[in-house]
């Protein structure tokens, strides 16, 4: 027999269980992550119920969580304010450039993805009038060394190059109480879409390469006190 798994969020800034917190909201696990072969959040909002997202590339993302975005274009002189807000971890990332440039974020080496549904301006602040999207990574883990590698490859027709991409992740213990987890990037994604309209012609002109790291470190300065730090960079 097949049983769920309880899932714990941190949507309340504590630790509940998905099914007794208090909040409309959607829990996607690394289980589910993996089965689904999700590199981006492209890969998985159609499975979450409200959720809707309208991608032109890796920069290029509108979010809208039941219904709810902001009505604005691309250029930087009509940008106004998201609806739906971003988060790694508990760090806000919304874009400050418009909401037609949302994170997606790189779900390698993810915990688990919470999508808030519904006005979350109490706990989350501006810009979460739709929802809110946390992205929770894994964090250093002090019990051992840990390592991972992952590789993609694909061709496509009517594009002239290959997709490929890789990611990479280890963890490592530093002494008892510290713990280091760095893990990296690189996604370069092949166009199929020739401009042949005007001149010169350009082809395979929606490609786009991105590469990016997160370096996180934990100390457990007793049982009381735990302290984290990251670093998150991506280059698109």
């Amino acid at each position: 027999r097949n049983m769920i798994e309880e899932i714990v969020v941190t949507a309340t800034y504590r630790d509940t269980n998905l099914m007794d917190t208090p909040i409309s909201m959607s829990a996607v696990d690394a289980d589910t992550l993996e089965r689904l072969g999700a590199a981006d959040l492209d890969g998985i909002f159609r499975f979450v119920p409200g959720l809707n997202l309208v991608s032109l590339g890796t920069s290029n993302n509108r979010l809208v969580v039941r219904g709810i975005s902001s009505q604005t274009g691309e250029a930087t002189f009509d940008v106004v304010g998201e609806t739906v807000a971003t988060y790694i971890d508990d760090t806000p990332v919304t874009s400050a450039a418009g909401a037609a440039r949302a994170f997606t974020g790189s779900l390698f080496d993810m915990d688990r993805i919470e999508v808030l549904k519904g006005p979350q301006g109490t706990l989350f602040g501006e810009a979460s009038q739709g929802g809110t999207i946390r992205y929770i990574y894994n964090k250093p883990d002090r019990e051992a060394l840990d390592y991972k590698i992952k590789a993609g490859f694909s061709t496509q027709d009517e594009s002239d190059d290959s997709s490929y991409g890789t990611d990479g992740m280890v963890n490592m213990p530093l002494g008892e109480n510290f713990a280091v987890r760095l893990a990296a990037f690189t996604d370069d994604q092949a166009g199929w879409i020739d401009k042949i309209n005007v001149t010169p012609i350009e082809e395979d002109i929606n490609s786009y390469k991105s590469t990016g790291g997160r370096l996180a470190a934990r100390w457990w300065v007793n049982d009381q006190l735990t302290i984290q730090g990251s670093i998150f960079d991506v280059d698109i």
